[in-house]
Order: C-alpha cells, then sequence, then structure tokens
C-alpha cells in the first residue's frame, strides 16, 4: 500500500519527533480493514480535509 495514493485516509497512532505512527483506514469510499501500522516521515502527511470526503 503505497503512503502517496490521494484518498488514502490514516488515523494517526503516536508521533516521534518527525515520525508519525499511522493505521490506513479508508481509500476513497472504501474502508481498510485490518491493515497493518505503519511509521511514516511527518513530512508525507496532509492534514485531513473533510470537505473532500463529505
Amino acid at each position: 500500500m503505497s503512503p502517496y495514493q490521494i484518498g488514502l485516509v490514516y488515523r494517526v497512532i503516536g508521533r516521534d519527533g518527525k515520525l508519525v505512527s499511522v493505521v490506513p483506514i479508508g481509500r476513497g469510499k472504501s474502508e481498510i480493514v485490518d491493515a497493518k501500522e505503519q511509521t511514516l516521515d511527518a513530512s508525507q502527511l496532509i492534514p485531513f480535509d473533510e470537505a473532500r470526503f463529505f
């Protein structure tokens, strides 16, 4: 699963400096089930824009 997919929504689990622990929870209108926790650089994430999804 690529962290660069537009429309991929993560739940933030924690943060340690510039690293963020996340779990993917949605892609477009599809829920992601049983996704694994990932660690990403905070610069790779874009804040959630509710207007794009609702």
